[in-house]
């Protein structure tokens, strides 16, 4: 359950952002036209549905590698973003940020499907799980618009590739490392983390 909750959070996050945010930062810092700048979510959504397309054809068996992949390249996207100067550069970002899209969510719901619960705790598992998500989405845009507010949007998405980028790794310390730095079992299993 606390995998599919890390997951669905380095999926939820960026891209609320990026929903609300996308062709406003377009329009605002590469001063993109409105039209393109609203155009850039076919091509978001493009490399999106493939992978979800690709992951009902060939569902993935271990998590873990598509976990790191998807971490990354949600990082190498926001940073790309960043970085772009023009609509080339914001169109090939879209393209980077469309994959772990693609990816994310349908990843945390196998995990908590093999979590090693029966069908009813299950059941509420996957609620809960809605719950939080939809409240992390709320929050999300809520925080961010008061964050460009302060910082401009810039700024702002160099913030949100530090935090995605560094999630994952304090994860990591929460789950596996133990005060005084030895390694910890926990979540080696898959009724843990569903990796």
């Amino acid at each position: 359950m606390i995998a599919a909750i890390l997951t669905v959070t380095s999926y939820s996050v960026p891209f609320v952002v990026l929903v609300a945010f996308l062709p406003i930062y377009a329009i605002s810092v590469v001063h993109v036209q409105r039209t393109l700048a609203y155009s850039l979510f076919v091509f978001f959504f493009l490399t999106s549905f493939g992978m979800r397309l690709y992951l009902s054809f060939r569902p993935v068996k271990v998590l873990t590698v598509p976990v790191v992949l998807s971490t990354s390249l949600t990082v190498a996207g926001l940073l790309m973003l960043y970085l772009a100067r023009d609509l080339a550069g914001i169109i090939a970002s879209a393209l980077v940020l469309g994959i772990p899209h693609g990816l994310n969510f349908p990843m945390s719901t196998i995990m908590l499907s093999r979590g090693g619960t029966g069908l009813s705790e299950r059941n509420v598992a996957f609620s809960y799980f809605s719950a939080y998500n939809n409240i992390v989405q709320v929050v999300t845009g809520l925080a961010f618009g008061y964050i460009v507010s302060a910082l401009g949007y810039r700024l702002s998405f160099l913030i949100l590739t530090a935090a995605v980028g560094g999630a994952p790794f304090l994860a990591f310390l929460i789950l596996y490392v133990r005060p005084g730095g030895h390694t910890s079992s926990r979540g080696q299993g898959p009724g843990d983390t569903g990796l």
